[in-house]
Parts: C-alpha cells; sequence; structure tokens
C-alpha cells in the first residue's frame, strides 16, 4: 500500500464517528458532549490508528521502529485485513450505541433512599484506613531500600514466583489500595461540587488524595493509572461545574502524553539501572512522542492486523476462553503458583508478535480480542454488544440522572476509564482493574444511601 493509501484507509473510520455526533445535532439539537462514548472511542481511534500512522508516514526513522507495531511483517503484507476489521468493528459498535433501546430501560424508580453524611465519612475513613495499610504491606514487600538502589524510584516492579519462566507478580492485591484511595478521591471531589463549597480546605484534601492514589502508581511505574484519575476529576467536573471547553480537553490531553513521556523516561532508566547501562537524560518530549507514535496501544490497526494474520495460522480461535479467564483472576499467584497467565497480551506479544521476552505483552484491544476469539464474526457480536452496553452506561449515569446525585456522576468517572480500557486493551484485565473501583464505590454507596427513595441511576 502507497502512503496516501494507508493514511485515507486510517482517517476513514475516525470520519465514519465524527459524522454521527454531528448528525445528532442536526437531528436533534442536543450539542454533543466530548465525554460520550463515541467522542472516547474517537480518541481511542485518533492515538491507536491515525495519528501513529502520521508518524509512520512523515518520521525518516520510522523503519527502525514499527516493528513495534506490526512485528515481523511489512505494512504491505498486513495492513487491509486489519483496515477491514477495524472498520467494521467500529461502524457494528457504533450500530449497536445508536440501537433504539425500549423507554422501561431509563424508567423511573420509586424506591427513595436518602443520603447520610455521617455514614459516608465513616465508610470514607475505613476505606482509607485499609489502603494505607496495603499502601504499606507493598512498600514493605518490594522493600523500601529498592525505590534508590535496584529499580529507582520510578520502574515497572515485577517479581519472579517459583522457577518458570514467565510466573511472575506484581502484587496487585497490595497494589488495589491506589484505586481505592482513586475512588475515594473522585466521590470526594463529586459530592463537594455538588454541595457547591468547594474551597480551599477541600483543595488540599484533594490534593492529598490524590497524592497518596499516586504513590503507587508512580512507584510501579503505572502510567496509566495517574492519568486515568487526573481526567476522571476532570469529568467530574465537567458535570457538576460547568462544561469544559474543548481547547482545555486538547491541552489536558498534551500535558497527560508529556507526563506519560516523562514517566517512560523513567521507567527506561530503571530498566537500564538493572543492566547496568548508561541512563537517558530526561527528554519529555521525544519520549512522549514515541509512547504516542510506536508502542502498540489504544485502538491499533496494526495491532489487530498481526493478529489476522497470526490467527489461526499459529494457533486455533480461543472461542471466548480469554473472556472467562476473569473467574479464576482474582486468585493471587503467590497462593497459586501454576497460575494461568490470565491477560490475554502475554499471549499476543509472546506467540503474534514474536517477541522474546517473556514478560513483554500487547493488548489485543477490543477488535482484536473479539477476532481472536470467534474471528470475523466477532468482530461482528462483541462490539456491536459493547457499543450497547456504553450506551446504557452512559443514559443512565448522565442524560436520565438526577442533577443533585453526585454518585451518578462520580460512577460515570469511573466507568469512562472501561470503556476505553474495553477499546484498547483486554477484557480480563479490563474488568480486573475496574472492579478495584467499583467494590469500594458501592460499599460507600451502600452503606451511605440509607432509606428508599430515587435510585443512583435514575432521575
Amino acid at each position: 500500500m502507497s502512503d496516501i493509501q494507508m493514511l485515507l484507509a486510517a482517517i476513514f473510520p475516525l470520519l465514519l464517528i465524527l459524522t454521527i455526533p454531528i448528525g445528532q445535532t442536526l437531528t436533534s439539537g442536543r450539542i454533543p458532549d466530548i465525554f460520550e462514548p463515541p467522542w472516547i472511542l474517537a480518541g481511542a481511534l485518533m492515538i491507536g490508528t491515525t495519528i501513529r500512522t502520521f508518524f509512520v508516514i512523515l518520521d525518516p526513522n520510522a523503519a527502525e521502529h514499527v516493528w513495534r507495531i506490526l512485528g515481523p511483517f511489512s505494512v504491505a503484507d498486513i495492513l487491509p485485513l486489519g483496515l477491514i476489521a477495524v472498520n467494521l468493528g467500529v461502524f457494528f459498535w457504533l450500530l449497536g450505541y445508536y440501537f433504539p433501546i425500549r423507554s422501561y430501560v431509563f424508567a423511573k424508580n420509586s424506591a427513595v433512599r436518602v443520603f447520610s453524611q455521617r455514614n459516608f465519612i465513616a465508610m470514607i475513613w475505613i476505606i482509607l484506613g485499609i489502603s494505607i495499610i496495603l499502601i504499606f504491606l507493598y512498600l514493605q514487600r518490594i522493600g523500601f531500600a529498592s525505590l534508590i538502589s535496584t529499580y529507582g524510584i520510578s520502574g515497572k516492579r515485577i517479581f519472579q514466583v517459583g522457577n518458570e519462566i514467565g510466573n511472575t507478580t506484581t502484587f496487585s492485591y497490595f497494589r488495589m489500595a491506589a484505586d481505592f484511595v482513586a475512588t475515594i478521591a473522585i466521590l470526594y471531589f463529586s459530592i463537594s461540587l455538588a454541595a457547591r463549597n468547594f474551597n480551599w480546605r477541600q483543595f488540599f484534601i484533594l490534593g492529598g488524595l490524590f497524592g497518596l492514589a499516586c504513590l503507587i502508581p508512580f512507584i510501579a511505574s503505572a502510567r496509566v493509572a495517574i492519568i486515568y484519575l487526573f481526567f476522571s476529576l476532570l469529568i467530574v467536573y465537567h458535570y457538576q461545574k460547568r462544561r469544559v471547553p474543548l481547547r482545555n480537553i486538547f491541552i489536558f490531553i498534551l500535558l497527560a502524553f508529556l507526563l506519560l513521556g516523562f514517566l517512560g523516561v523513567l521507567r527506561s532508566n530503571a530498566y537500564k539501572r538493572l543492566r547496568g547501562a548508561e541512563l537517558d537524560t530526561i527528554q519529555t518530549t521525544s519520549a512522549a512522542v514515541q509512547v504516542l507514535a510506536y508502542n502498540p496501544h489504544f485502538l491499533g490497526v496494526g495491532k489487530t492486523s498481526v493478529i489476522i494474520k497470526q490467527i489461526p495460522q499459529k494457533n486455533e480461535f480461543l472461542m471466548g476462553r480469554s473472556y472467562v479467564s476473569i473467574i479464576y483472576a482474582p486468585i493471587p499467584r503467590t497462593l497459586w503458583k501454576n497460575k494461568p497467565i490470565i491477560r490475554i497480551g502475554r499471549f499476543v506479544g509472546g506467540d503474534l508478535y514474536e517477541r522474546k521476552s517473556a514478560t513483554t505483552g500487547v493488548p489485543p484491544g477490543l477488535i482484536g480480542e473479539a477476532y481472536i476469539n470467534f474471528g470475523w464474526m466477532g468482530i461482528i457480536f462483541i462490539p456491536f454488544m459493547f457499543g450497547l452496553f456504553c450506551k446504557i452506561i452512559y443514559a443512565r449515569l448522565i442524560i436520565h440522572r438526577d442533577p443533585n446525585d453526585f454518585f451518578a456522576v462520580a460512577l460515570y468517572a469511573i466507568m469512562w476509564t472501561f470503556i476505553l480500557d474495553g477499546f484498547a486493551s483486554d477484557f480480563t484485565g479490563n474488568i480486573a482493574r475496574i472492579l478495584r473501583y467499583l467494590v469500594p464505590f458501592f460499599l460507600i454507596y451502600h452503606f451511605s444511601v440509607i432509606r428508599q427513595s430515587q435510585s443512583l441511576f435514575m432521575k
């Protein structure tokens, strides 16, 4: 394929998405919401496919890096099928999202519940206390000295379990403390804005919660968790206070990628420190561009092309096995040393991309994982069902919410990350991650809303 053909093919699915909110505005008069799921899909597609294609075409050194996206293949060998798959998946996701839903799905719930601030504060303190204990245990387990000597202050910390290569742990059952604190921060910000009394005291409390929530992700180089929390708070402000201008959102996205690049340099230096190699100077902008352009994340045509090329030649279709691995995901690997690898990204990186590292994973994304399991029928059915799910979540939590329901806004600020990861990551990892937010959220909700009233979702 020529560069022009490649670029046009990469831009087409994005144009398909952008026509939807424009048509929606013309027909219904409703102003498009930048945090509505179609725009989240557009962001995942723009970063993973469109902008990446521009970089590959314009970068004179692209040949040195493009293997990270295409593995052992060339553009001409595999890209056409990947482009067809992505366009097909996007079309059926849009079909699911705009599929007409019966009105009873959004009907009012007659049960009434009354919010108890005292119970809310008590639950916040209980979960915060548990989180602080888990953070201390995590730091103790990885070793306080490793923060300076082994990995440096920020590096991807993976620990071997047993003797089998690839059997590793990140102590995720301690690291989930960061997600607990992030949930508290989102809820605290939402209730403060809903009460219309957000002042400097609340600002400093929120800053403390934000810092505590980012502590483990920073140490463990879990870069995305920090950026997700940042944007979750932005979403709360967007719906509780006033709509954030599109210009400001683009500025936030740019700052997020600069932060991503900075943390990427720290992670790279951690690996080099382990090998005794010379450390890089921190070139944040350059690192951010590398992360944006050549890491196979988000909704990418490149990795989808590799998957379609290699399946079923190198492996039979999984027929849903990657979706059911969530059943045994909660069991710690330190207790089950031979626990099967639950995240399919390891399989994609090792078997399909043919990477040598046992710990290198490539998240397949919504369309890639659908194909790995069910072939072309999966690309039709799975995105359609996910589109339907996204529509229900957005309609219930945003469109049909009570204007004073800060729980609904906070829940959507959490669930948008599930929607984005649904496009970009893998199903099991996404479910396991979002549950670490939803469990404390619904515990707080259950004990804080104590009498019958309007439900969480209904207007």
